[in-house]
């Protein structure tokens, strides 16, 4: 039972991240467009901080996809690579 409460946290968690990152690249957008015409709506993609949200944010949707395959079958395993990938993610968030 406290496997699958963890397990329910680190989804809702995951996908808290998607979502909040989703959002803050469509308000960049709206804010780019809507007050500087002169820069391009692909500005923000040239700073690291961004650039890193980005990539936490899609290496959780792989650990969501995982993690929900582990709550539908306690035998399964969540792949190494993905856990990895999502500690390289956080890491390069901790960094900005």
């Amino acid at each position: 039972m406290e496997k699958n409460r963890r397990l329910i946290w680190s989804i809702v968690c995951n996908a808290l991240i998607v979502v909040l990152v989703a959002f803050s690249i469509l308000c960049n957008y709206v804010e780019i467009f809507k007050y500087e015409e002169g820069i391009k709506r692909s500005a923000c993609f040239r700073y690291f901080t961004m650039d890193s949200n980005i990539f936490v944010a899609l290496s959780s949707i792989f650990l969501l996809v995982y993690s929900i395959k582990k709550l539908r079958n306690s035998d399964y395993i969540i792949p190494n690579w993905a856990v990895l990938l999502k500690f390289v993610g956080t890491i390069s968030v901790s960094i900005t």
